[in-house]
């Protein structure tokens, strides 16, 4: 059901445009939806409809009907976050293992959106969905690492532009069964609901998907790895590395295998490098001290 608001412009408010206001008060709601209630007819300043360039001044009353029903991410305030980089563009976070890069739903909480919406309230509705505000890609829950948000939507378009084209460089380290090898993985991907296969050969609506195996490091019966590519399909760097007989310990959905002490799949993205104004902004994070664990056990 929709709901109504109204609103007393202060002091502080002079000769502001309305659009602008109602954004800054009206945060649940992103720019496409505000635009659309006020070309609805729903919002009036001293009773009289009202334009979006409107000029508001301190004493105005705004009225504002027709808001829509909470369709996006909730903000949630109990949710900490690792902060690697952050400035009025742009924020990167190490997001923990087991944590939703978003929500899937309305009103969904727990995730690294609905964290970054309590701490920085004006991302909300940068981007294409409101669900993913700000988020430049995403990581599987289970996997840790370097996540990017943009901050304004002139920032989300001009990354996403580079991150489609290419320039990105994204690095995972990854513990997988038997001794790797370094080499250039290439393949055709297709995908379900539930996971994506790797063909040899080109097959009717695959995708044409590589990686790069940079380091190998053994340990015991397994192999530390570190992966690069620049654009990551959904699960490809699990499957492709399952596709070339060394799946990611504690995968169960591509056939790794089971570890003590391995609560998720061994996969962490430890650095993304791009383009950022004038120079290439690299961002790391560390290897989390789960993940530590599980490696020192099976290097003893």
């Amino acid at each position: 059901m929709a709901e109504q608001q109204s609103f007393l412009v202060s002091a502080t408010h002079v000769a502001q445009r309305l659009d602008q206001f109602l954004r800054a008060e009206l945060k649940g709601l992103s720019r496409r939806e505000l635009l659309s209630v006020i070309q609805s007819g729903h919002v009036r300043v001293n009773g009289r409809l009202a334009s979006k360039s409107t000029l508001v001044q301190p004493g105005d009353r705004i009225d504002v009907g027709g808001i829509p029903a909470e369709t996006g991410p909730a903000a949630d305030f109990e949710v900490a976050l690792r902060i690697i980089f952050e400035d009025e563009h742009l924020v990167a976070v190490d997001k923990p293992g087991g944590m939703p890069s978003h929500a899937l739903r309305a009103g969904e909480r727990g995730t690294v959106v609905s964290a970054l919406l309590a701490r920085y309230p004006a991302l909300r509705g940068v981007g294409y969905r409101e669900l993913e505000s700000g988020l430049l890609h995403r990581l599987d829950n289970d996997t840790s690492g370097v996540l990017l948000a943009a901050r304004d939507q002139e920032t989300f378009e001009q990354l996403r532009a580079a991150h489609e084209r290419g320039e990105f460089e994204k690095r995972y380290l990854a513990l997988v069964s038997g001794r790797a090898v370094r080499r250039r993985l290439h393949g055709y991907l297709t995908a379900d609901r539930r996971k994506v296969r790797i063909h040899a050969d080109a097959v009717t609506g695959a995708k044409a998907v590589s990686c790069e195996l940079v380091s190998s490091e053994p340990h015991g019966s397994f192999s530390l790895v570190c992966v690069a590519l620049s654009l990551a399909a959904r699960h490809q760097v699990r499957a492709q590395l399952a596709a070339a007989g060394h799946p990611i310990a504690g995968d169960s959905l591509y056939g790794g295998a089971q570890l003590p002490g391995l609560a998720r799949h061994f996969l962490h993205a430890s650095e993304v490098t791009l383009p950022y104004g004038r120079k290439r902004l690299q961002l790391s994070a560390a290897l989390p001290s789960e993940l530590e664990r599980v490696l020192s056990s099976v290097r003893d």
